[in-house]
């Protein structure tokens, strides 16, 4: 299973190959940005954090934070935090 980021990186969850950052912003060039492969995995899930106001209510629209809930098998949830995103000026929109 798979989540998009509105900066157009897609996590995905790849089973026993862990995490995977997926930059999909021109898709004629789709290439992995990032993983997370931390050993004994049975990845199943990724899931953005949406991003949230200071009050914590859900900011309106599909904006995302830059963390990450894997939902592992093996390992129960990991929270990952993303560096290097690549600017949202001119990528695409979130669906």
């Amino acid at each position: 299973w798979f989540d998009d980021h509105q900066s157009g990186v897609v996590a995905q969850g790849w089973f026993q190959q862990g995490e995977r950052l997926i930059d999909v912003n021109d898709p004629t060039a789709i290439e992995q940005s990032g993983f997370f492969t931390p050993g004994a995995s049975e990845a199943r899930d990724a899931y953005w954090v949406p991003a949230r106001n200071a009050d914590g209510t859900a900011k309106a629209g599909r904006e995302k934070t830059n963390l990450i809930y894997t939902a592992d098998l093996v390992r129960g949830i990991d929270v990952l935090e993303v560096s290097g995103l690549p600017p949202t000026v001119g990528a695409r929109t979130a669906r």
